[in-house]
């Protein structure tokens, strides 16, 4: 990573951006719209795109709707996806086992946590139960302030 701002952030920050009506809408608006104009990177795990087009699918969402939804998400300048490797499948079966978490989010904490970040923006109380002195779960409100109103 260089020395731009960045966050790392769950599938549910762009899942809220692409959800009509959801609670989070206008936070993940706000997320993304700073991303865009290049204001801080944000990083996330190659999972939450297969998290999206589970999300997608169940809303009713065709096929073609979401392979568009993804090639755009994945064309964004400032938004990295992370690949996952054994390394990072490997502690994320320890954390899902230690903390109860499902595979999918012991692989969001294990890829932020090799990419040196110590914070996950995320609506998700799951996070809640990896101890914070591993990592932090980060509101999206919280993230805002912090990231994109100073």
């Amino acid at each position: 990573m260089n020395s731009t701002k960045s966050i790392f952030i769950d599938g549910n920050v762009l899942i809220a951006f692409l959800k009509n009506g959801d609670a989070f809408q206008k936070d993940a608006e706000r997320i993304l719209a700073g991303v865009e104009k290049k204001q801080f990177l944000a990083y996330a795990s190659v999972v939450t795109l297969q998290e999206i087009c589970v999300v997608l699918k169940k809303i009713g969402r065709s096929r073609k709707d979401i392979s568009e939804t993804i090639h755009c998400l994945s064309s964004i300048e400032n938004l990295i996806f992370l690949p996952m490797n054994k390394e990072i499948v490997l502690m994320a079966s320890d954390f899902s086992e230690n903390f109860n978490l499902e595979l999918s989010d012991a692989i969001i904490v294990a890829t932020a946590l090799r990419c040196n970040h110590t914070a996950i923006v995320t609506e998700d109380q799951d996070f809640d139960r990896v101890p914070t002195t591993l990592i932090k779960r980060v509101s999206m409100k919280n993230a805002i302030t912090k990231s994109l109103d100073k």
